[in-house]
């Protein structure tokens, strides 16, 4: 597969993020109440709540998940993600997000509470809303987080669950919290785009209409994958040099974007979008002529085509 140069000096090498450890609080210096998890979040302080979760048993990690404290809200509906979001506090963030596959889980904090709060705003709207721009590149660019397919919109199931990547990495059509919070709307339907619009936030803005291209090329590179490995979709069509060509196609594209996800450079991601276009079309071709004029992958048409093609 050919692949854009790269002429910006970044490191490409991937690698998984390290957590740093914490020692366990000594639970006698800490003033444990219901807003305790709050006033954290507001102070950026996550090194205690960090440090009893990393301990194999701790009474504050115990007294965190008995009370949901994670959940709780303040007198104007906030949670300590939409506090932290707010005040630009990425490192409580980034702390916690980083052990949520190890021992803070759905039984720590409601997932889908966060994501599609009752009072309209998530904690990335509200970070769009404060222009808090590292915070907001941080959460979309969390892909270590998987949410099942079975609640895209925060809508219809209130069992949203999360995985790691390790765990997950063989079913494409699971999304990323990243790429959830990207499409997350408010009650009023504004996504952080449309927020970061209303308050004047340029420079952001700039990296959200990135960000929602790449996202757009992601979905329809894993919709490649589906339709390569699913004989329905595919309708049997497909020789074993196509299926196989579609792999090693979205197995490099997948390597291309993990190793430039730092650059913010729309005319090397659009560049990028058409060498992958080019090596996929003809054979997509090979299927129904239903929608088969859309094969862009800047439109999202791929997802639509193959839906289509499940129905045909």
């Amino acid at each position: 597969m050919t692949s854009t140069p790269n002429n910006k000096k970044k490191n490409n090498k991937i690698s998984k993020e390290a957590i740093e450890r914490f020692s366990p609080p000594d639970i006698e210096t800490l003033a444990l109440d219901e807003n305790f998890v709050l006033q954290c979040a507001l102070k950026n302080e996550y090194q205690s709540i960090c440090g009893a979760f990393d301990a194999k048993e701790h009474p504050l990690a115990s007294f965190i998940a008995e009370n949901k404290l994670f959940d709780r809200r303040d007198e104007h509906g906030k949670t300590a993600f939409d506090l932290a979001a707010q005040m630009g506090n990425k490192e409580f963030i980034r702390a916690i997000l980083l052990r949520t596959d190890e021992k803070i889980d759905e039984n720590v904090f409601n997932l889908r509470g966060l994501l599609k709060p009752a009072n309209s705003y998530n904690f990335l709207h509200y970070a769009c809303i404060w222009g808090r721009l590292d915070l907001v590149k941080f959460l979309i660019e969390q892909q270590k987080l998987i949410l099942d397919p079975s609640i895209d919109d925060f809508v219809s199931n209130s069992n949203a669950t999360m995985q790691s990547t390790k765990s997950s990495s063989s079913n494409p059509n699971l999304r990323t919290l990243g790429s959830a919070l990207l499409r997350s709307k408010t009650k009023t339907g504004e996504t952080p785009r449309d927020l970061t619009i209303r308050y004047n936030h340029h420079q952001l803005l700039e990296y959200l209409n990135y960000a929602e291209k790449r996202q757009t090329f992601i979905d329809n590179i894993n919709d490649v994958k589906l339709i390569a490995s699913d004989s329905e979709r595919n309708q049997n069509k497909f020789s074993k040099d196509d299926k196989k060509k579609l792999d090693k196609v979205y197995a490099e594209t997948m390597d291309w974007l993990e190793k430039n996800k730092e650059i913010v450079d729309m005319e090397i991601l659009e560049t990028q979008i058409k060498l992958t276009e080019a090596e996929v079309k003809p054979i997509l071709d090979k299927l129904t002529d239903i929608n088969a004029s859309n094969s862009n992958m800047n439109s999202g048409s791929f997802s639509n085509r193959s839906k289509e093609m499940s129905k045909a």
